[in-house]
């Protein structure tokens, strides 16, 4: 199946071919027969299925938290990294400080400010993509290049 996933060196999210861990596999074997006789077919060997991992990697560890950073600021949080620390799959503080640094790069953090947002940073957490893309398209609508 398709997970999300974070490219490490450059913090870019990729949708990327994996195969499913055992817990993915359970989850679609009770979905069948649920309403009506069903059956789960598997394509894969016995041996491949020891081989899989027990898991699915939580989504907050597997993808840039820039849009949940900006969420949480809007949201009232005070301190958005402690709260990010404290969810029951914390990311690792170094996804955490990338994500500040990123929105504080482009200039959607501000720390005067009550919820420690900018009014691009405010405007970016209203666009469900990520922030550099958002920028992107504001600054382009608001230099007039939305009809190219």
């Amino acid at each position: 199946h398709r997970l999300n996933m974070i490219e490490k060196g450059s913090n870019v999210a990729t949708l990327r071919m994996q195969w499913c861990a055992k817990d993915s596999l359970r989850q679609r074997r009770g979905r069948a027969g649920r309403v009506q006789p069903g059956v789960c077919f598997r394509l894969l060997l016995e041996d491949d299925l020891v081989e899989l991992e027990d898991t699915t990697p939580p989504e907050m560890t597997r993808t840039p938290l820039e849009n949940l950073y900006l969420q949480a600021c809007a949201s009232g949080v005070p301190e958005v990294a402690s709260f990010l620390s404290r969810t029951p799959d914390p990311p690792t503080k170094l996804a955490i400080q990338f994500a500040e640094a990123c929105l504080r790069d482009i200039g959607a953090l501000d720390d005067a400010a009550p919820d420690h947002l900018s009014p691009l940073g405010r405007i970016l957490g209203a666009i469900p993509i990520h922030p550099r893309v958002g920028k992107m398209l504001v600054l382009g609508v608001l230099l007039g290049c939305h009809h190219e």
